[in-house]
């Protein structure tokens, strides 16, 4: 009931303080966003540098592999040879 009683009130704040009530919350909303996309770039960077590294392991690991499949390689086919 007491509410009731105010629901006719009205207060002009004007057309400038309109127009920076949207002209500063657009320049916050911008602010805020371009900071999410500065992070969310960020974090983008720091996953492509985690995924370049592990790629690295990988590729040595590889290498090794392939290196000890040459040994066996070669140690079964001196063992043919010799037999």
């Amino acid at each position: 009931m007491d509410v009731g009683s105010f629901q006719h009130l009205n207060i002009d704040l004007g057309p400038f303080a309109t127009f920076a009530d949207f002209f500063f919350d657009g320049l916050i909303a911008d602010w805020v966003v371009q900071s999410r996309i500065s992070q969310s770039r960020e974090n983008a960077r720091w996953v492509l540098r985690q995924v370049e590294n592990v790629k690295q392991r990988l590729e040595k690991a590889l290498e090794e592999v392939e290196r000890e499949i040459e040994r066996i390689e070669y140690e079964r086919q001196e063992l043919i040879r010799k037999a």
